[in-house]
């Protein structure tokens, strides 16, 4: 009967509210990989996002009337090179301004690879518009140029979509990773399609 006793006086010492409450939920609180993960997430959708946003200056369709208004001079000369250069000398500043930002993240370490191939990208993609931007100077001054208009212009729109291409697939492979604990982060939920 002593032990019991002392025993129970040994709660004593416990506040009575302790004793009484009831036991609260435990908080979770989420692993330090994911908390990075899901700010990288959002960094790649806001600013390397932005960087390849850039590239829409000039879109596939306006690529196409560009190339055959080249199989006809007349046409050539009708396309606004000059507006074209300027806007993609716009898009190029603020691809390097958000591809600068981008490029001294510090990745989570499993994205580290990746985060190297999504900067790359990013760097096509810059040096895609900045192509872009001397092809259409020079087409705004001779547009029926073979040499100095069609092909630089050519292989710019070309270099802009395979930029855009591995772009793409970089983000999609930082997705997977990202997500392969089934974790769904917002910046790369991928919509249902029908």
């Amino acid at each position: 009967m002593t032990f019991l006793w002392r025993g129970l006086l040994g709660l004593g010492a416990l506040p009575l509210a302790l004793l009484a409450s009831t036991p609260r939920p435990l908080r979770i609180q989420p692993d330090s990989t994911t908390v990075a993960e899901a700010a990288y997430a959002h960094a790649v959708a806001v600013l390397a996002d932005s960087v390849i946003r850039q590239l829409a200056v000039l879109p596939t369709r306006a690529q196409l009337r560009v190339q055959t208004a080249f199989l006809d001079p007349t046409q050539a000369s009708a396309v606004p090179f000059g507006e074209l250069a300027r806007r993609s000398a716009s898009a190029a500043d603020a691809a390097e301004s958000a591809a600068e930002r981008f490029g001294i993240m510090a990745p989570p370490r499993d994205l580290v690879a990746l985060h190297g191939e999504l900067t790359a990208s990013l760097r096509d993609a810059q040096t895609a518009l900045g192509r872009v931007v001397a092809a259409a100077a020079a087409c705004a001054n001779d547009a029926a140029s073979l040499q100095r208009c069609q092909v630089p212009f050519t292989e710019a729109s070309g270099a802009m979509t395979r930029a855009y291409r591995r772009y793409l697939d970089v983000r999609r492979r930082l997705g997977d990773q990202v997500t392969d604990t089934g974790t769904i982060l917002p910046a790369f939920r991928v919509p249902k399609q029908e």
